[in-house]
């Protein structure tokens, strides 16, 4: 069972993911966090790059959540990205990803995946998750 601080993160990530793709058809990483108030926060970066690389702004995400948690800033994260997965074992397909971790709870990346539809619109597919290993709460 999920942590309530997941679900939060979860909820406010793939609605936000899903609109990106509306308006724009594509989205940058973005993250947020909930802090040790229970706040939830979203959380930007800038790479000084006008069109930086997923992978860089996933990194200094990275970074900020190692140092916010040492810290105890923060009990649980949530950085969300365009990513590729199959579930099924062979094709792989275009997917919101969002991988959670919670001080004390789980690590998961959840995937939701999507495909482009005739006119413009996304079709999405079931939400599922793997368990991931711990990057920012020992």
């Amino acid at each position: 069972m999920a942590h309530p601080d997941l679900d939060r993160l979860l909820d406010h990530c793939i609605p936000f993911a899903q609109a990106m793709l509306k308006k724009r058809g594509e989205f940058l990483p973005f993250a947020a966090t909930v802090g040790s108030n229970g706040e939830l926060t979203s959380v930007a970066t800038h790479t000084g790059d006008e069109h930086p690389l997923p992978t860089e702004l996933i990194e200094q995400f990275t970074e900020i959540f190692k140092g916010m948690a040492s810290n105890g800033e923060i009990v649980a994260t949530a950085i969300c990205y365009d990513g590729r997965v199959s579930a099924d074992g062979k094709d792989k397909k275009d997917a919101i990803t969002v991988t959670l971790e919670r001080s004390g709870a789980e690590c998961v990346t959840v995937y939701m995946p999507y495909a482009k539809t005739l006119f413009g619109g996304y079709k999405y597919d079931p939400l599922f998750a793997s368990a991931t290993e711990r990057q920012f709460f020992a």
